[in-house]
């Protein structure tokens, strides 16, 4: 994927100095790329094989009503902090880079600025490993900028399970402490 660099981005830059502001603050230029860029390659270098979407064994079929615990604490701890990192926000940098090349592909809108902060927003808080996989379905799917709520959807499901998959591992570790 071609890397445009976020302190060059063109549509955001000319029509909202401000949200500017907010991506100088966030991060270094060269981390935004990097993010958006390398997306589930981070993960598994910080995790080796890890794959966030995937489930272990044991803890598919655990329950709360379980008496016993046969997973050692440590190994629901290094759980949860996988999941920690697989849900951890992009940032402002990343998504201003993902916008930047929607709008390179479709065109800035010409209501752009009273919609740009709210796309920056919701994008920013979405996992990088998603963004990525919300900018290879704008590219591959969508004939115009899609809505917020469209860029959203192929990844809606992958966050929840994520979310419900981190809560159940807490519930996991306190039971393993009784």
């Amino acid at each position: 994927m071609e890397t445009i660099p976020p302190d060059n981005i063109p549509h955001l830059s000319a029509t909202l100095p401000a949200l500017m502001g907010r991506l100088e603050a966030e991060a270094s230029t060269k981390e935004a790329g990097q993010l958006v860029n390398t997306g589930t390659k981070s993960l598994q270098t910080k995790f080796g094989s890890a794959k966030p979407d995937e489930t272990p064994s044991w803890l598919k079929n655990w329950t709360p009503s379980e008496s016993f615990m046969t997973v050692p604490a440590e190994n629901i701890l290094q759980e949860i902090n996988i999941m920690d990192e697989c849900l951890l926000p992009a940032g402002l940098r990343a998504a201003g880079v993902v916008l930047s090349k929607s709008l390179n592909q479709f065109g800035t809108p010409d209501n752009w600025e009273l919609l740009a902060d709210d796309y920056l927003d919701e994008l920013s808080q979405v996992p990088t490993d998603l963004l990525h996989e919300i900018w290879v379905h704008v590219r591959r799917e969508c004939k115009y900028l899609p809505k917020i709520a469209e860029m959203l959807e192929p990844v809606k499901d992958k966050i929840l399970a994520r979310r419900i998959k981190r809560s159940k591992l807490e519930v996991m570790l306190q039971y393993s402490r009784k």
